[in-house]
């Protein structure tokens, strides 16, 4: 469909565009549509520089392949729906998307939406879904009559990159869970906008109902923003003031869910946080907590040094509260940090240190964090199957690396609610351990304190491309038995109180003769309430029956018969049942009626 270089046409009813067309809009050539503008699949819409298409009615994509190149503009005052379509513009090329006169547009097409400006205006509202993801080159312009949306559900928020300017106010939302006991519904929150302040957006009524920490660490203490009177208050421990600071993380909890607004001006530009302090004797010394400022994820420390990040005495590895596991997680140099996330850094030696929250790592990421593809990495994770809790700690292998602790590549344990795990790195307690040489006569030592709960399990989560392709055994201090967890990633255990911590060693070379290597050749199985372990070998242990919450219900010796049963007088449902020894382990959930 071509037109004369000077005409601009109106076509007062629908445009439909067909299968496998190209609509063509030439330097200097408009296309009016007064009516519903619809592309099909296959179609592709080509807007040159100085050239545009202006929608009077409204524009619906639902083509998984079609796309509007856009280097000129596309300016609409209809509804826009692009549920499936792309629409990008050039990198160097000056496409707009203008957006007028009408009240509502929505974007929640897959993908990467690009535009080289975005303006909305006329009491337009723009909304972009929570799988949305939009970049924009050059400025967004947000008139005082319109409303841009960042909408935030329980598995993703919208995310927006600013490359240029901004003016006008934003509205980002952020889904927050609310809690169900103590341990849980804990958030760490950042604002993505300019001078937000806390109340009343992030307050609630009654009082009894919400709660808003900053961490100060010259303090070792929690601050409450309820807290107006006892030394330090929340104000003057914010820097003077009640508002979200720019790059600082606050811990949040809410008795229901909500989503939350942040609204005003995006930061668009990287964000330096300095004054980081490390006080001698503190619980936890040396961690501060900041935030990611932007309306989008960054990838930690992924460019480095002073044209990037600069940290300044600050550790190389940073840490976000995992929700759902009650524990920190440690993110290295390149991981993801979610948008409007709070996280925690130390300073690794006394005095202060400062970083820059660098605009150039900014990333889209529509999970709420992931792991680059990693060389030399293990990550295992102690695991609460009753209190839907788990602690991760890390092992990698690194050329660098030293066997002290070193901040660049070590990062000392912090602990949450989930039961305590993690290795030592000269005197220091550490959930990720760095080393220089990976050797098969390697023996790192392994700490474990239960929390409330009896039954736990170690997983092995990553057993990265292991150079040399060593097997990783893991032993059980307190039973004597080992473990291939390259063959077998889960082992499941009991945890008493009163236990050496010093409960497991990660090895990479089969034990020795001295050594007892257990087997799993019992067999468990179970009929209505009876339990029946067949053991072939004769072997001698130990037979636990364990409920899903921990509790134990039976303890009883496996004997040497080839036969055993065990009749009980359990409540209808699953449970654990575990066969350890000298030379036997054994363990798996059944069923009894």
């Amino acid at each position: 469909m071509q037109k004369q270089r000077n005409l601009i046409r109106s076509l007062p009813l629908q445009v439909m565009i067909r299968l496998f067309v190209i609509l063509s809009v030439m330097i200097g050539w408009n296309l009016v549509a007064s009516g519903q503008f619809m592309k099909n699949s296959g179609v592709r819409i080509v807007i040159d520089e100085n050239s545009g298409i202006y929608l009077q009615g409204d524009y619906f994509t639902t083509s998984a392949v079609g796309t509007i190149a856009l280097d000129g503009t596309l300016s609409l005052t209809g509804y826009m729906t692009a549920t499936a379509g792309t629409l990008f513009s050039s990198p160097d090329a000056t496409g707009v998307l203008k957006l007028t006169g009408h009240t509502t547009n929505y974007l929640s097409q897959p993908g990467i939406l690009t535009v080289d400006g975005l303006w909305i205006n006329l009491a337009t509202t723009l909304t972009l879904t929570p799988n949305q993801q939009m970049t924009i080159k050059g400025s967004l312009v947000v008139d005082g009559t319109a409303d841009l949306y960042l909408q935030s559900s329980g598995e993703s928020t919208a995310s927006l990159i600013m490359e240029g300017s901004a003016t006008g106010s934003v509205i980002c939302q952020r889904h927050i869970d609310g809690w169900t006991d103590n341990d849980d519904g804990w958030h760490l929150l950042s604002s993505p906008v300019i001078d937000q302040s806390v109340n009343p957006n992030f307050t609630v009524d009654p009082e009894t109902d919400y709660d808003f920490y900053l961490w100060s660490e010259p303090d070792g203490l929690w601050v409450n923003y309820k807290n107006s009177t006892e030394p330090p208050t929340f104000f003057t421990a914010n820097g003077n003031s009640n508002n979200f600071v720019s790059g600082r993380g606050y811990l949040v909890a809410y008795k229901y869910t909500y989503t939350k607004m942040f609204s005003g001006s995006l930061h668009s530009s990287s964000v330096v946080v300095s004054g980081l302090t490390n006080t001698e004797g503190d619980t936890h010394t040396g961690w501060n907590l900041v935030g990611n400022p932007f309306s989008c994820a960054l990838k930690w420390n992924k460019t480095s040094g002073p044209g990037g990040w600069n940290l300044n005495n600050i550790g190389g590895i940073a840490k976000v509260w995992d929700e759902s596991e009650a524990s920190y997680t440690d993110i290295s140099q390149g991981e993801i940090i979610p948008a409007t996330q709070g996280f925690m850094v130390q300073v690794s030696d006394a005095g202060t240190g400062s970083l820059n929250l660098f605009a150039g790592d900014r990333t889209h990421s529509p999970i709420n964090w992931y792991k680059d593809h990693e060389v030399n990495v293990i990550r295992l994770r102690a695991v609460d199957p009753a209190g839907s809790k788990s602690q991760e700690t890390v092992i990698r292998f690194h050329e660098a690396a030293t066997g002290s602790f070193d901040a660049d590549y070590d990062a000392h344990f912090l602990g949450g609610y989930a039961p305590q795990f993690y290795s030592v790195s000269n005197g220091h307690e550490v959930s990720t351990n760095a080393l220089s040489m990976l050797t098969d006569e390697l023996r790192i030592p392994l700490y474990f304190i239960k929390n409330e709960n009896t039954l736990f399990s170690i997983e092995a989560d990553s057993l990265m491309d292991l150079i040399p392709a060593y097997p990783v055994y893991l032993t059980d201090r307190k039973l004597g038995v080992t473990q291939n967890l390259t063959r077998d990633r889960v082992y499941t255990f009991i945890a008493s109180d009163g236990d050496d911590p010093y409960r497991f060693d990660l090895h990479f070379k089969a034990v020795g003769v001295s050594e007892s290597q257990p087997t799993s050749s019992v067999q468990i199985w179970s009929n209505d309430q009876t339990l029946y372990i067949r053991n072939p070998h004769s072997l001698t242990g130990i037979v636990d029956i364990v409920s899903m919450t921990g509790q134990r219900i039976l303890q009883v010796p496996l004997t040497d018969e080839l036969l055993q049963q065990h009749q009980l007088q359990v409540a209808t449902g699953v449970y654990y049942v575990r066969v350890y020894g000298q030379q036997v382990f054994g363990s798996r959930k059944v069923f009894f009626n």
